[in-house]
């Protein structure tokens, strides 16, 4: 999923904009829109790079839920959260920062108990 989502991003240079091939192509069905998008990245510098990161990850993972471990579970608040990241940047981080905050929060508490 991660290769197909990768693979599929297109970038159109006169508009800047991104979309990607099955997931969100361009409005228009004009085949000249199409014609002008280009991959955002080289597929054989992608799959290099996409393939190393998985690897880490996945030798990572016991340090990863060691460190996610301190975050919880709670059973009313969820680790994992939806963030909107069509948004401003600073209105993502904000979302991000008081979900951190609310977990360590709830951390703080259990420890004092």
């Amino acid at each position: 999923e991660v290769l197909r989502r990768a693979f599929g991003q297109r970038k159109d240079p006169a508009t800047s904009l991104i979309y990607h091939l099955e997931d969100h192509p361009p409005c228009s069905k004009h085949q000249i829109i199409y014609e002008r998008l280009v991959p955002i990245d080289d597929v054989h510098n992608s799959m290099g790079t996409l393939t190393s990161r998985i690897h880490c990850f996945d030798i990572s993972q016991s340090e990863v839920d060691y460190l996610l471990s301190y975050f919880g579970p709670f059973p009313d608040c969820q680790r994992l959260t939806m963030i909107d990241a069509n948004k401003t940047q600073d209105e993502v981080y904000d979302a991000l920062d008081e979900h951190v905050a609310m977990l360590l929060d709830r951390k703080r508490d259990e420890k004092a108990k």
